[in-house]
């Protein structure tokens, strides 16, 4: 296993510990395997690693695995569902300080060619200007993404059953600026 690999399962279980909230002790416990098999990794130099077995029941836990794919490009940044969940995993493209949200079926921005269920990277450290494309979080529909008009965010949705009219940008959740949307066309979700 390189170096790379090696990364990838450190930044998983850190990623994961932090988001999920749990200690190494709770994680391991869940999974049926011994705390010091995560410990003893993250705390140490040594050759030490993980079996894939340990990773396997690690993973089904939580619903996510290591970015064994990921390599000096960038690191892995979860992606969240409107709940907070994590839910999969993508390349940090190097953009800043990024946070990555699976939208649900209403998007707020279709008609922008933001679809349903697609995964946006989110720059939580930029300015907002005139024109941006950001993402809201909405009590009634989860993550909404919209565009930033003067005081406003209008959303462009594709289907005329979403009647959402402009929020002011004082009175929302924003999240920051949406600067990629990924969609996975071959995606069946059922809800």
């Amino acid at each position: 296993m390189d170096e790379s690999e090696r990364r990838s399962i450190r930044v998983w279980l850190r990623q994961t510990m932090k988001d999920k909230g749990m200690s190494a002790n709770e994680w391991a416990t869940k999974a049926g395997t011994s705390p010091t098999n995560i410990t003893r990794f993250l705390n140490s130099d040594t050759k030490y690693i993980p079996s894939s077995r340990t990773i396997s029941k690690l993973s089904k836990v939580v619903g996510t695995q290591p970015g064994y794919f990921q390599s000096a490009q960038g690191d892995t940044i979860p992606v969240k569902d409107a709940s907070g969940a994590v839910v999969d995993m993508i390349i940090d493209p190097k953009m800043g300080k990024v946070e990555a949200y699976q939208l649900g079926s209403w998007t707020g921005y279709g008609a922008g060619g933001i679809r349903s269920f697609s995964t946006v990277v989110v720059a939580t450290d930029q300015k907002v200007k005139d024109g941006d494309v950001v993402a809201v979080e909405e009590e009634e529909h989860g993550i909404l993404i919209g565009q930033a008009m003067g005081k406003f965010i209008v959303f462009k949705p594709s289907d005329w059953e979403f009647d959402k009219p402009p929020l002011e940008i004082k009175n929302t959740k924003l999240i920051g600026k949406v600067v990629q949307s990924i969609t996975k066309f071959n995606q069946n979700k059922q809800d």
